[in-house]
């Protein structure tokens, strides 16, 4: 088997961890191996590295869903990004459609309009879908049927404000459809190729058959004497739709929300 041979930049990193890792006195030193030791949290420099070295254009694949067909399919809804480390830098092509940048627009406001109300799915689609559910749960068993909200519709009013209509609705019925685009349906279609716009482009959330549930990711991080150490977990295999990656957050839906963001709307 082929040895890997580290890059000059990695093996720079390298040193730097272990450098890091054994300065200072012998408590110190012991006290940084256990905080290393926990798998929780890392320096920002070595995710910058991570981030830097990887190659962007291998994106995730599996059975269910193939990343690679959104850079081909929804060609004008790329979001397209630059990577800087030091003096280099890289560009990135991502598939994700940015709408909201809320570190350029930080004041932006989102208003929940109307009651939110019980999503119903076509029988039609549940009935070609039932194969999509079917295969997740085999690959996935522990998966629960845990309440979600949907985005049904968000558009701009004006300004930095933004409307948006929710539907409740269930964790089932995110793995028909957007968990599940790149599954053969019945007649060898997908999700992905039935929902596609007729721009080769995504369609609005009002015209869209996917759930397209929203949810929380956050970024935590904490300072320790000016520097940044960032909290990532490995995914277990059965984590998500993408197991055995590192990932900032998983799962947290917006199930924590449905109570008192239905309250807020309706008064």
């Amino acid at each position: 088997m082929p040895v890997p041979v580290p890059t000059p930049r990695g093996l720079w990193y390298t040193y730097r961890l272990w450098s890091d890792l054994f300065k200072g006195t012998w408590p110190e030193v012991q006290k940084r191996i256990q905080f290393y030791l926990s798998k929780y949290f890392y320096k920002d420099d070595l995710l910058k590295a991570f981030l830097f070295d990887r190659d962007f254009a291998e994106l995730p694949k599996n059975r269910f869903i193939d990343y690679a067909r959104y850079l081909n399919y929804y060609a004008s809804d790329i979001k397209e990004t630059t990577l800087k480390m030091g003096e280099a830098s890289k560009r990135a092509r991502l598939p994700y459609q940015e709408v909201i940048n809320f570190v350029e627009k930080p004041n932006v406001k989102i208003d929940v309009v109307g009651n939110i109300t019980e999503y119903v799915m076509s029988q039609e689609l549940v009935n070609r879908t039932d194969g999509n559910l079917r295969a997740f749960l085999v690959e996935k068993p522990k998966t629960a049927d845990d309440p979600v909200l949907r985005l049904a519709s968000l558009f701009e009013s004006g300004g930095a404000e933004y409307k948006c209509r929710l539907e409740r609705s269930t964790y089932f019925f995110q793995a028909r459809t957007n968990l599940t685009l790149d599954y053969p349906l019945d007649n060898q279609d997908t999700l992905r190729t039935v929902d596609l716009g007729p721009s080769n482009n995504l369609r609005s959330l009002e015209d869209s058959i996917l759930l397209n549930s929203i949810g929380v990711s956050a970024v935590v991080y904490f300072d320790r004497n000016g520097e940044l150490y960032f909290f990532m977990k490995y995914r277990r295999p059965d984590e998500g739709i993408f197991g055995r990656m590192f990932g900032t957050t998983w799962r947290v839906t917006s199930q924590i929300g449905v109570a008192p963001i239905e309250r807020a709307a309706s008064t």
